[in-house]
């Protein structure tokens, strides 16, 4: 009797966790109609406008769910949660995701690959970024790492058409191997100490803090290895140059966000667990230097993006190498996990969104109008392109942190956040992190510098055009550009709805 009555309130509790993943429905039904319509149908032109709709129907159906509570919703008997911050993750994502395929329905290149999962898998890769946002648990922790890692591994081999950079792919394939093997293992530490893999079970950390510290250090070490493979930060970034530089930049629109977004969410909602807040202060699990931890990834991170940066001659591989910059800038965000650090976390991810996604459309422009893969290439391209030159112009300097642009108001705040933790804790290495991330600011201006120099002040030895217009690029480059600036000069107003939402 006892064990019918357990099994009807597990039943029962599931049952009332479905209408949660309402959006994620949606997803998996658009994908279907897209399966159905490469099966039966000669023509799929209209196939990445139906994507175009489910990934914003899907982006309603999540703002829908933005609640005035700000309580924790358990799903699935903690297997997964969703609360307002997730929501948000979730939306960044969704944004993104759409960018993405509007973009990609434009590029010439893939029309003539004649591919027509590149669109109708994109709501199945959606459903694994949100499932990755809402993990609790170990075991779904791993298998959200693991089908993003799939699907990023099927966009790569998608994009590669010239077998010298198969490489790459290959790269990509075995470091995620690697780390996947990394966080099995400790996951597995973690639970032959903690005796479950639940991270919101009362008794997990009272368990785990049993184990000898040597082996504490060691397992929340290797599952931070699986989580900082997906963020592109030192020392799991090696991957990251030779992907973007065998990956179409229409690809990277992609690649370079949405998995980052979902990574850092994961990264907030597993530190979560190891913070308790007392008296409106948030503080850490005393068996796990957690701040030390953080701020040696975000100065490793910051170093090595930064000056590996400047000696790169393809621009994908610099921007791969500036992305891994921008992980160190954010982790900032995480370091004292306080309420203005995590705020400052979303909105730099939302200017990152913004910026990033931007760079890399124009970067597939040049591709596509100028065959432009070299910073060599870009030589006098300002004479060709001028509109699309002067727009990248001021991606980079939003990067760079100029104001009055968004970039330099979201590393406001990341410096603000970081100092608030150094002030509450004193560790020293919190401030270091803090000096370095200023030196990376200016060592930024001189690399991005470098492609501006070639764009405007040197001359094109030549330069290829091809007859196909680009013209929607100015469409989708602009409002961005214009997002760039307005929430660099009014960001309050996002700020404050942000604030009124996870606070």
């Amino acid at each position: 009797m006892e064990l019918y009555q357990t099994l009807q309130s597990l039943v029962t509790s599931n049952n009332a966790s479905w209408k949660f993943l309402i959006p994620e429905y949606s997803l998996l039904f658009f994908f279907l109609m897209g399966l159905l319509i490469d099966l039966f149908f000669k023509n799929r032109k209209w196939l990445a406008g139906l994507m175009i709709a489910g990934i914003s129907f899907s982006g309603f159906l999540t703002f829908q769910q933005i609640s005035a509570s700000i309580e924790i919703q358990q799903l699935f008997n903690g297997m997964l949660i969703l609360s307002n911050k997730i929501i948000v993750f979730k939306l960044l994502i969704t944004l993104v995701v759409g960018l993405f395929i509007i973009f990609a329905s434009t590029d010439y290149r893939i029309k003539k690959q004649n591919t027509p999962e590149y669109f109708y898998l994109v709501p199945l890769f959606l459903i694994a970024l949100n499932m990755l946002c809402m993990s609790a648990h170990m075991l779904t922790i791993y298998l959200s790492v693991e089908m993003v890692s799939l699907f990023s591994y099927g966009y790569v081999a998608l994009s590669i058409k010239d077998k010298s950079n198969a490489e790459s792919g290959m790269k990509y394939i075995l470091f995620g191997l690697l780390a996947s093997a990394l966080l099995l293992y400790g996951i597995s530490l973690m639970y032959g100490f903690a005796g479950t893999l639940s991270l919101q079970d009362p008794n997990f950390l009272a368990w785990f803090a049993k184990a000898p510290m040597p082996i504490i250090a060691l397992s929340i070490g290797l599952i931070m290895a699986g989580f900082l493979f997906k963020i592109a930060a030192a020392p799991f970034h090696f991957y990251a140059p030779d992907v973007y530089q065998g990956t179409s930049a229409t690809t990277l629109i992609l690649l370079s966000v949405a998995p980052k977004i979902a990574g850092y969410a994961l990264f907030a909602n597993f530190l979560g667990f190891f913070s308790f807040k007392i008296f409106n202060q948030i503080l850490f699990w005393p068996m796990y230097n957690w701040e030390t931890f953080l701020s040696v990834i975000a100065i490793m991170t910051l170093v090595i993006g930064s000056f590996v940066a400047l000696s790169q001659t393809n621009i994908k591989r610099l921007m791969a190498y500036a992305g891994i910059a921008q992980s160190g800038f954010l982790l900032m965000g995480l370091i004292g996990y306080t309420s203005i650090g995590v705020i400052a976390l979303l909105f730099y991810l939302l200017a990152y969104l913004l910026m990033n996604t931007a760079a890399f459309m124009l970067i597939s422009y040049f591709e596509q109008q100028h065959e432009a893969y070299d910073l060599a290439d870009y030589k006098g391209l300002v004479r060709k392109s001028p509109l699309a030159s002067i727009l990248l112009v001021v991606v980079f300097a939003s990067f760079i942190g100029l104001p009055p642009l968004v970039g330099f108001t979201g590393k406001f705040l990341l410096f603000s956040a970081s100092y608030q933790a150094y002030v509450a804790s004193s560790n020293p290495a919190i401030l270091i992190t803090i000096i370095t991330a200023a030196i990376a600011s200016i060592i930024s201006l001189f690399y991005y510098f470098i492609i501006i120099r070639n764009m405007f002040m040197r001359e094109a030895t030549w330069v290829k055009v091809n007859k196909e217009e680009q013209s929607i690029l100015y469409f989708l480059v602009l409002p961005l550009i214009l997002a760039i600036i307005y929430f660099g000069i009014l960001p309050s107003n996002i700020i404050s709805y942000i604030q009124s939402i996870i606070a």
